[in-house]
Order: structure tokens, then C-alpha cells, then sequence
């Protein structure tokens, strides 16, 4: 609920190889309905910023 500010997000965490490094890849899932999910993006933009996070953020529809 942190990095989203709302409970209406689900957040999954898993380890992948990347370039020969193990590093972890957080996947957020929510309703394409939500009405801040602008917000969340940015809120989640900001405390990656902020954390010196190397991030890449990927909006998927279904």
C-alpha cells in the first residue's frame, strides 16, 4: 500500500536473471478502471526516483 497508496493494487515480486545478474522484477496489477491509477504511476515513479532505484515501468493493457 505504500508505493501505491491504495489497496486496490496488487503487487508481485520475483527474482529473473537479467544480463547475468539476479534481480528482482515487481509486477502491479490493477483494474484499467482505476480512477488514480495516473497517480499511483507517478507516486511509484517518484519513490523509485527518490530510493536511487534502476526502474523501467511498462503500462500493459488487457
Amino acid at each position: 500500500m505504500e508505493a501505491s497508496g491504495t489497496t486496490n493494487v496488487t503487487v508481485l515480486r520475483s527474482q529473473r536473471l537479467l544480463l547475468g545478474k539476479r534481480t528482482a522484477v515487481y509486477s502491479l496489477r490493477a483494474s484499467p478502471r482505476l480512477a488514480n491509477i495516473r497517480v499511483i504511476e507517478a507516486r511509484l515513479r517518484s519513490l523509485l526516483e527518490n530510493a536511487r532505484l534502476h526502474s523501467v515501468l511498462t503500462a500493459v493493457s488487457h
